[in-house]
């Protein structure tokens, strides 16, 4: 019987089976495959034909063990139905080599046998892995709706409070409320950077270093001010570029930084370095969190892995930093200063220099500071909140909703900055802008705003100066429109 002769040449097939596996080109065999994989199967294999030679729902419900058995210690599925044809292909060929004495029927069965535990050790293995990347992104949103809901429920306290009138904006609850829309803030773009990271949407250009920090410098020195830190950032010369998805790098460097900021004692120093050689562009960002315990060091790129005594967030964004990174072809360290603090390196190819290249934006003189204001946004508050904000600061500000009623205004208002939603109904903010820049000529500025970075070419081809990310720091909405006051 065959049972019997599995069970007699068990040692011969197993090491059979592995000659062959191990031989295979592709996928690779991994030891865990090698010792446990086959053994298991073969075992359950010889159990079946014991109970009957014939076809029956034990067989099936062995293989779907098998096949969950097999998820379970992290093979892929080409492996899983390789290692059942391999070891089919063993017992064949020990069978003929000894003449065994197996009818043709124990062999038709056999095969047939095995053709359904292979369907039905991948399809148990398909349900377990869809069920396993649910849970892993249930888990994901779940934390991501918990984390909102703290913040939301955080400002929304705070301003009831304000708008009693009883407390001041400039006191501890309108601290209260900043840290709550920043922290928001910060959810949704590692939110939507591992998106981009998941669908593999990336853009590669060459990105100014030059200007990446200088955007990096922006909402660091906001962040770090709110937490009662010093932030050093070393500039970077004009003309070192990297070639990478600008909004993904950006973010992931971002993560990084805001990680640093969050960690670091109260009236600490971070600092952000960067490195230049020939070939490599390094970043540095070195925190002042106290050390971290040991063998801590790589854990902390692990999704949902914390550091420290803070634990709010999702501790998903040094996971995220890292696959931005990869992503971009580069690679994140973390090296440990032990009753000190981190440093986290982030490595990147250098782009080769470009003869005569010059950065636009590195050019611009600074010129007299504008005066009048045009805000185009389809978002109604979004842009009240704009306009009064502007009024308050000086400036004469108009606003409209649509890019048609843009190009009826800018005629008479002669705006010399236009603040232009790109994603507007009807005539989208490319094309407004491409009119406006006829209209208005090479003085006005044109300034792109969106929840999403956008490529820089296509903005600078449509007439763009500068592109500002929603929702819009004031901060660094005022250095933009007077750059005098950048201090």
């Amino acid at each position: 019987m065959l049972h019997d002769f599995l069970a007699e040449n068990r040692a011969e097939i197993i090491a059979r089976a592995r000659s062959m596996v191990a031989a295979r080109w592709a996928p690779q065999a991994t030891t865990s495959e090698l010792q446990d994989g086959i053994p298991l199967f073969l075992e359950q294999l010889i159990e079946t034909l014991q109970r009957s030679m014939q076809p029956n729902p034990a067989m099936a419900t062995s293989a779907a063990k098998h096949g969950g058995d097999l998820l379970k210690m992290g093979f892929s599925i080409a492996q899983v139905v390789r290692d059942y044809g391999d070891l089919c292909q063993a017992v064949t060929e020990l069978a003929i080599l000894k003449g065994a004495a197996v009818t043709v029927d124990e062999f038709r069965n056999f095969n047939r046998c095995l053709d359904d535990a292979i369907a039905d050790a991948v399809t148990e293995y398909t349900r377990l892995r869809e069920h396993s990347i649910t849970d892993r992104e249930t888990e994901r949103l779940g934390s991501l709706a918990h984390e909102l809901r703290n913040c939301l429920s955080a400002a929304t306290l705070a301003f009831q409070m304000l708008q009693g009138g009883k407390v001041s904006i400039g006191g501890s609850t309108g601290a209260v409320l900043e840290r709550s829309l920043r922290r928001m803030q910060e959810l949704l773009a590692r939110t939507m950077a591992a998106v981009r990271i998941d669908a593999g949407l990336l853009n590669l250009q060459r990105v100014s270093v030059r200007r990446l920090i200088e955007d990096l410098e922006v909402e660091g020195a906001m962040e770090a001010a709110v937490r009662g830190l010093r932030l050093t950032v070393t500039p970077v010369a004009a003309g070192v570029d990297v070639e990478a998805d600008e909004p993904l790098l950006a973010a992931a460097i971002t993560n990084v930084l805001q990680n640093a900021l969050k960690f670091t004692r109260t009236g600490g120093h971070v600092t952000l370095r960067t490195q230049v050689t020939a070939e490599r562009v390094v970043f540095e960002i070195e925190d002042e969190c106290g050390g971290l315990p040991p063998g801590k060091a790589e854990g902390l790129f692990r999704p949902f892995e914390q550091r420290g005594g803070d634990r709010s967030g999702m501790g998903l964004g040094l996971a995220i930093s890292r696959k931005g990174i990869e992503a971009n072809a580069g690679e994140i360290h973390v090296h440990d200063l032990p009753g000190k603090g981190c440093v986290f390196t982030i490595d990147l190819p250098r782009c080769p220099a470009r003869a005569g290249a010059v950065d636009h934006k590195e050019v611009v003189t600074a010129a007299e500071r504008a005066r009048r204001v045009l805000i185009v946004d389809n978002e109604v508050d979004a842009a009240r909140a704009l306009l009064d904000i502007l009024t308050l600061e000086g400036y004469d500000t108009r606003m409209v909703h649509t890019g048609a009623a843009a190009l009826r205004l800018a005629p008479e208002f002669v705006p010399e900055v236009v603040l232009l939603d790109l994603g507007l109904p009807g005539l989208d903010g490319y094309a407004v802008a491409r009119v406006l820049r006829e209209v208005l000529g090479p003085a006005a500025r044109l300034v792109a705003t969106t929840g999403f970075q956008e490529d820089r070419v296509r903005l600078a081809d449509a007439g763009f100066d500068a592109h500002l990310l929603k929702p819009i720091a004031v901060a660094a909405l005022l250095t933009l429109l007077d750059p005098q006051t950048a201090a």
